[in-house]
């Protein structure tokens, strides 16, 4: 449940919270899997910055199937993301992640993976923008994912 100033303050940040988030990823946080990634761009015949994102991009496409997961003994469809969300922003019932898809960005010349959430809201069961993605809370979501991932987590931006 949102307090009435969460709701207040809410309203002033309208604007932010209304805008899509693209959450920035680096290179792999483990030796092992960045030479995994090598040996298979050598198997593969592609470049390593390719498999990279390709591993990525799986990742993220494994983390938008929904699953039945149990929560305070009832069950719920959700997606990987949604699950990091109920963890990360450790709210009183459930919420769900905003839409999340893989994208790519270029830094120095190299392409690196990235994530882009519609907005910075988490909803309700209803699909109910209701509550907040805060920056702290997108952080811990990036730290979250950063381990899970094995992919640095660099930082993120709000856009139009």
């Amino acid at each position: 449940m949102i307090s009435v100033s969460m709701r207040n303050e809410l309203s002033h940040a309208n604007e932010t919270l209304t805008k899509r988030i693209e959450m920035y990823f680096g290179s792999p946080t483990s030796n092992e899997l960045l030479e995994k990634l090598e040996k298979r761009a050598i198997e593969w015949n592609s470049s390593v910055e390719a498999i990279l994102l390709g591993e990525f991009e799986h990742i993220c496409n494994s983390m938008q199937k929904k699953r039945v997961l149990k929560y305070e003994e009832k069950d719920y469809n959700m997606s990987g993301f949604d699950s990091h969300c109920v963890v990360h922003a450790d709210t009183e019932g459930v919420f769900f992640s905003p839409p999340v898809q893989f994208g790519k960005y270029t830094h120095n010349g190299s392409t690196y993976p990235k994530l882009i959430l519609k907005d910075g809201y988490l909803r309700n069961q209803s699909k109910k923008k209701e509550f907040p993605l805060t920056d702290l809370l997108i952080d811990k979501i990036g730290i979250g994912y950063e381990q899970y991932f094995n992919f640095e987590f660099i930082g993120f931006k709000r856009l139009p």
